[in-house]
């Protein structure tokens, strides 16, 4: 097949070399690759390797990117797709050094901050580095772009897809777009000023657009905030979703669950997430049945002991109970496919506190759940784009009310009951949601960048 160009990569985050909490996001960059390169595309991934951050030293740079270049350089010739992790430094710079000294590694690679009086030097710091380097991927930069210049001279690429969050991806994107003459697109996974407030945010928009003034083009996850990044760039924009690997899914065979099983993985956040009236619409339906032994609530992921905690403060029998931290992705696969009931969170109306999360968002693990067909429970409702994209594709329940949700379940738990197994109601747009769906969008994005820079 003759090839459509060269795609080159900038993704901090990419299976299989991310941190577990980032799982979800690290697939998408990963997808991309592979599906593109069925569609006729050579793709090059530079990412950074989890188990290598922040352990180089800037005096071996030079020799550490020539050794890694020629460790890959025969897969770069000759694969269709090539994933190249990449180490970090130590530090970048002053800024980074004492940003490093006020943090402590969390669950799933996440950054913990110390307590006084590391607090004020850590806010100060990530202001200085967010306005003139980036974020916490900034040690990783230097690295990708040596890489980048060594792997330019033998291999020709057409464009750049600069990955976000964190920041490296579009700093580079944008750096070696504009050096080279290379048209690139930005990809955001979480709108870019979601996280700031305040001076820090009011600061930061004029840097991030200037960094994406270059783009071609502006790539969202869904499209509310795809509206929202129009407004704020000034460009045309696209909505990709994530998706689930239709290849993978159909290869994992489903979990047999002897109970009826209602199910959640992943993780969830306290501040604009509210799993309490799932948890409660459950206990109602233990105590419809008399607290029977064949229901379970079953969770899998990095939030577990919370996941517990929550649990047991609606009431809820530990014998219930069937939670554990994270499990390898055909493991959870299989869970998902074997489950009665799949749950989802998105945010409520009631911790609605920013244009960003008016609407709702897409949780990525929503598409997987669509993959498996099984009915999903959204509870409480968004109001805004879950609560649509289930009724759209009539693949579950979105409840305003413990009592809704606590009905659909006891209606699911008839279905099973009767020996019916699962509810089984799969979207009829289910290729849509497929990574090979949303593959096939960016190759036509893709090639329309091209050829408008031709």
């Amino acid at each position: 097949m003759k090839k459509k160009g060269t795609v080159l990569i900038f993704a901090y985050e990419c299976y299989p070399h991310n941190r577990i909490g980032s799982a979800i996001g690290a697939q998408r960059p990963f997808q991309f690759a592979k599906k593109l390169s069925a569609l006729g595309w050579k793709v090059i991934v530079l990412c950074s390797d989890h188990e290598e951050r922040n352990t180089l030293h800037l005096k071996n740079l030079k020799a550490a990117v020539y050794g890694l270049y020629q460790t890959h350089r025969l897969l770069l010739a000759e694969q269709d797709y090539s994933i190249v992790p990449l180490p970090s430094l130590s530090h970048y710079g002053l800024s980074d050094y004492l940003w490093q000294k006020t943090i402590i590694k969390g669950t799933g690679g996440t950054y913990l901050g110390k307590g006084f009086p590391y607090s004020i030097l850590r806010k100060a710091t990530t202001f200085y580095n967010q306005l003139f380097h980036g974020d916490y991927s900034w040690s990783w930069v230097p690295l990708a772009e040596a890489f980048f210049e060594t792997l330019i001279k033998e291999h020709k690429v057409d464009i750049i897809i600069g990955e976000h969050s964190p920041d490296a991806g579009i700093i580079l994107a944008d750096k070696c777009s504009r050096k080279h003459s290379i048209p690139w697109v930005a990809d955001f996974r979480d709108p870019v000023l979601w996280p700031f407030k305040g001076l820090l945010k009011l600061l930061y928009k004029p840097v991030v657009k200037r960094i994406v003034s270059s783009a071609s083009t502006v790539i969202s996850v869904n499209p509310y905030w795809s509206s929202l990044d129009a407004l704020l760039f000034q460009k045309q924009t696209h909505v990709l979703l994530n998706g689930y690997d239709k290849t993978l899914f159909e290869s994992v065979n489903a979990y047999h669950f002897d109970k009826f099983t209602v199910s959640y993985f992943g993780s969830f956040d306290d501040q604009f997430q509210d799993i309490i009236p799932s948890l409660k619409a459950f206990f109602e339906l233990l105590k419809w049945k008399n607290f029977p032994k064949d229901i379970t609530l079953f969770y899998r992921g990095l939030k577990h002991a919370e996941f517990v905690k929550h649990a047991l403060s609606c009431g809820m029998p530990i014998d219930s109970l069937d939670v554990q931290e994270f499990c390898e992705r055909e493991t959870s696969i299989a869970y998902m496919k074997g489950s009665h009931v799949l749950l989802i969170y998105s945010i409520p109306s009631y911790r609605k506190s920013n244009v960003y999360e008016q609407e709702g968002f897409y949780p990525g693990k929503v598409f997987e759940y669509i993959g498996t067909g099984n009915p999903i429970l959204l509870v409480p409702s968004d109001d805004g784009l879950l609560d649509a994209l289930i009724c759209a594709e009539n693949i579950g329940t979105s409840a305003a009310t413990v009592a809704e949700a606590t009905s659909f379940l006891e209606d699911q738990y008839r279905v099973w009951s009767l020996g019916n197994g699962i509810d089984k109601k799969p979207s009829p747009n289910i290729l849509k949601y497929s990574r090979e769906g949303q593959a096939t969008e960016l190759d036509k994005i893709l090639t329309t960048v091209l050829q408008s820079n031709r």
